[in-house]
């Protein structure tokens, strides 16, 4: 029997890797910090990742209906299904409101707008081939690589995005082209559909499709991936949370996004006293 896999690595956790490899790590892989005798803080999920979880939901089932019927599904049951993932998650990780996402009203309001928008605007351009593909990998003994992609259409990836502003997801959509790849299947095309979270008085926009460099995407995956198993490797042998490369200048260092902010896991950010 092979032994067990110590580190797991998702896709999705890479494009912060770069940000900051602390609070990444300390979010992805809070076992190991706890066996290091480092406790680390409880941080709720942000009103993004939670209307962000909630549009995936209900695009997921619009996919699978273009796919297994070729229509465009039903918006209602997309909505209830983009809702009860919306409950299943504040309920399990409760979640931080921000400016354009006051209140579960908001939130449900702007779901609502999100899922309709990417069934008019996404759903009948594509073919899709698979829908929430499950794919992993090992990247070298003891560490293993895991995604889940969002569309699939032949030899072209897709990954559904959303939030205030578009942001790069390269390293991300890299992991999902190596993994695919590593499954002897061909991959010719990468592209983001990103459907923006817009305010309550805010008309909803139409999502962008945008295209990316698979040669680039890949590089800096493999470049990402080895890094985040490399320093994870090195805390694990030491149990020194610098293994990872905090950045107290990042957007996000404070308590309200990172679960090491505050405890002896880090003491680099602002009013980190002793």
């Amino acid at each position: 029997m092979s032994a067990p896999f110590e580190i797991r690595i998702r896709a999705s956790s890479t494009p912060s890797y770069a940000d900051c490899a602390l609070r990444t790590a300390a979010k992805i892989w809070r076992p190991m910090f706890r066996d290091a005798g480092i406790e680390l803080r409880a941080v709720s999920s942000s009103a993004g990742a939670i209307v962000g979880s909630s549009l995936h939901a209900g695009a997921a089932y619009l996919l699978t209906s273009k796919m297994e019927a070729d229509d465009l599904g039903n918006q209602t049951e997309a909505e209830q299904r983009a809702f009860e993932e919306m409950d299943r998650r504040i309920g399990e990780e409760g979640v931080t409101w921000d400016d354009t996402t006051g209140d579960l009203n908001a939130a449900q309001a702007q779901t609502r707008k999100m899922v309709a928008s990417y069934r008019i605007h996404i759903v009948p351009k594509v073919r899709p081939v698979a829908v929430e593909q499950p794919m992993e990998a090992q990247l070298r003994p003891g560490v293993l690589i895991t995604g889940t992609a969002d569309l699939l259409e032949n030899d072209i990836l897709h990954d559904t995005k959303s939030g205030v502003r578009q942001r790069v997801n390269l390293a991300q959509y890299g992991v999902y082209s190596l993994l695919r790849r590593t499954a002897e299947f061909e991959v010719n095309g990468i592209v983001e559909d990103y459907v923006p979270r817009v305010g309550m008085k805010k008309l909803q926009p139409e999502p962008t499709t945008t295209p990316y460099s698979i040669y680039a995407a890949e590089q800096l995956a493999m470049r990402t991936l080895n890094a985040m198993a490399d320093d994870a490797a090195r805390f694990k042998e030491t149990g020194d949370p610098l293994a990872f490369l905090p950045n107290s200048g990042s957007q996000m260092c404070s308590d309200k996004y990172c679960p090491a902010w505050g405890t002896t896991a880090c003491r680099v950010h602002k009013g980190a006293a002793n």
